[in-house]
């Protein structure tokens, strides 16, 4: 099942989404906390911003797959690209934001005591709210 609405809300500088969501290959619980595109503001001009509507499906589902690790890094940048292109972000773009995250990406992509900190939070809250099935969402049986 592809949801085409994303159903997030501002929290501090980043957003917080609402109701889970659920695109082809991936399931982001709702609770994650996600910071859109990492585009420096030089080049918010030509690019767009961080939060530019065209961006939040791929970026939602990006980190939440830098957050998970269900697929290897390869994998989660170039459901990135799919994501934007199903977006309408133009081909060269769209493009040119897969390679960047592919090249530079690397730091993101290695959980630190933060993000699995954050990450714990979350599955316990899915858990108090009743949720039994977490592996829907790709959490691998070490991380549950």
């Amino acid at each position: 099942m592809w949801q085409d609405k994303i159903v997030f809300e501002p929290y501090r500088d980043k957003y917080i989404l609402i109701e889970d969501y659920q695109d082809e290959t991936t399931t982001v619980p709702r609770g994650f906390i996600f910071n859109g595109c990492s585009i420096p503001s030089l080049f918010y001009m030509f690019i767009g911003t961080p939060f530019d509507p065209q961006f939040i499906r791929g970026a939602l589902v990006h980190d939440w797959l830098y957050t998970i690790h269900c697929y290897d890094k390869e994998k989660a940048d170039n459901i990135f690209y799919i994501n934007l292109r199903s977006s309408k972000v133009v081909r060269w773009k769209a493009k040119l934001m897969k390679n960047a995250v592919a090249m530079f990406g690397g730091i993101a992509w290695k959980n630190n005591k933060e993000d699995l900190k954050e990450l714990a939070k979350l599955k316990d809250e899915l858990i108090k709210s009743g949720e039994k099935d977490l592996e829907k969402y790709g959490w691998k049986n070490e991380l549950l």
